[in-house]
């Protein structure tokens, strides 16, 4: 937990950063990576709950990475919740 909790503070550090969004994304990457999942065909999923705990840094860097990386598709959590296999 301890480690996940760290991720959330990097999230929370990156979602404060106000470099221009190229840039952002470059230095971010390696970061969106370590807490986000994309199955193939789908959009990335945040990989901000926890053993039962919800990491709200995490989950707002994921979505506005990859709101910026596809902005032809703003998805919320909305749009999470009605994915179906």
């Amino acid at each position: 937990m301890q480690s996940q909790t760290l991720l959330n503070n990097l999230c929370l550090q990156a979602l404060e950063d106000t470099c221009d969004e190229i840039s952002w994304l470059e230095k971010y990457n390696s970061l969106y990576k370590r807490c986000s999942i994309q199955p193939e065909g789908r959009p990335s999923i945040s990989l901000a709950f926890h053993q039962g705990e919800y990491f709200e840094g995490i989950d707002e860097f994921v979505t506005k990475y990859s709101n910026l990386i596809d902005p032809t598709k703003q998805w919320t959590d909305e749009d999470y919740m009605n994915l179906t296999d």
